[in-house]
């Protein structure tokens, strides 16, 4: 389907989400890296690879694809969030404090971000 172009680039994006959101991590991990691989990286992409790679416990990797997105745009407040969560598992507190409030400073409705600063 990539090469063939029967689905536009946001339908393949939110087939990932989609495939993800239902449990599917290892279709939706192979999805994205098609994606990637076809069409590069993008915002939306290195998140969903940071949250595929966070559910399989690859802190490592997680923390890798949210520092691209954070690169991608470094005043996007789930992306901050994200990343900000990320350092937090990693015990990187300070760090994490820093980018989650950071993210809160640009949203305050991101609820999820509240319960990582205790």
């Amino acid at each position: 389907l990539l090469d063939g172009g029967s689905l536009t680039e946001d339908q393949q994006d939110r087939e990932v989400q989609l495939l993800r959101t239902a449990g599917l991590l290892d279709e939706a991990e192979l999805r994205l890296q098609d994606l990637i691989e076809h069409r590069g990286e993008s915002l939306l992409r290195c998140n969903q690879a940071s949250l595929l790679a966070g559910s399989r416990g690859d802190r490592a990797e997680e923390l890798k694809w949210a520092e691209k997105a954070v690169a991608l745009n470094p005043r996007g407040a789930i992306v901050l969030g994200n990343l900000g969560c990320v350092l937090a598992d990693l015990k990187r507190t300070e760090e994490a404090i820093a980018k989650i409030r950071e993210a809160l400073s640009i949203n305050a409705d991101l609820g999820y971000l509240y319960s990582k600063l205790g």
